[in-house]
Parts: structure tokens; C-alpha cells; sequence
């Protein structure tokens, strides 16, 4: 979601499962995203996302983080299901004090 004062929301990112990509969270942006800046994304190798060095699932927390610094996102809620639990309990580890909320849905 990106509305006019997104910049000044709460940033949620969404980390998908390994049968989905970014639209696997298509119900829940609608109502989110009226109080929070809602980021999807495709995983490396998922969608609309290519895995150019075949790294995939290694490269995915790295990932994480390059989206986070590239948006300069302070501190961020990460909602992850299933496979996108790893690099979201990961980045979590790795950065506690940029981490506002953690939900695992499956994982």
C-alpha cells in the first residue's frame, strides 16, 4: 500500500510462503494498510522475483534487510507464513531493536 502520508505509518512487511508470492497477502493489505504502510514483495525465485545466481533460500534474509535499508525503514513489524518465517525470525535475531512486532503463521 503506499497512501499519501505512508512515510509517517507504521511499516508492516509481509514475507511469504513457498507456494505464494506478494499477492498472497491480497485480504489482509485492504484493511491494514488504513493505519499501517503495508510492504509486499516476492521472494528471490518466487513470481516476479528471479534467482539470477541460483543463491534462493540462502540469499533470502540478506534480501530482507537490502528492502529495509534501501525503503530506510527504522524499525518494521514483519508478518511471515511459512518458509517467510525464516528470514523474518532471522532479521529479528540480527536486529532486535529495528524489529516492532514478529507474527509466525505456520512456520
Amino acid at each position: 500500500s503506499d497512501p499519501e502520508d505512508a512515510a509517517k505509518l507504521p511499516a508492516v512487511i509481509f514475507l511469504h510462503g513457498a507456494a505464494g508470492n506478494a499477492m498472497s497477502w491480497w485480504q489482509q493489505i485492504p484493511t491494514l494498510s488504513v493505519a499501517h504502510r503495508c510492504i509486499t514483495f516476492d521472494s528471490r525465485g518466487f513470481y516476479r522475483s528471479a534467482d539470477v545466481t541460483g543463491e534462493g533460500v540462502l540469499r533470502f534474509i540478506d534480501d530482507l534487510e537490502a528492502l529495509i535499508e534501501h525503503l530506510r525503514l527504522p524499525r518494521v513489524s514483519l508478518v511471515a507464513q511459512s518458509m517467510g518465517g525464516r528470514a523474518a525470525m532471522a532479521y529479528a535475531v540480527r536486529h532486535p531493536d529495528r524489529v516492532s512486532a514478529l507474527v509466525m503463521a505456520n512456520t
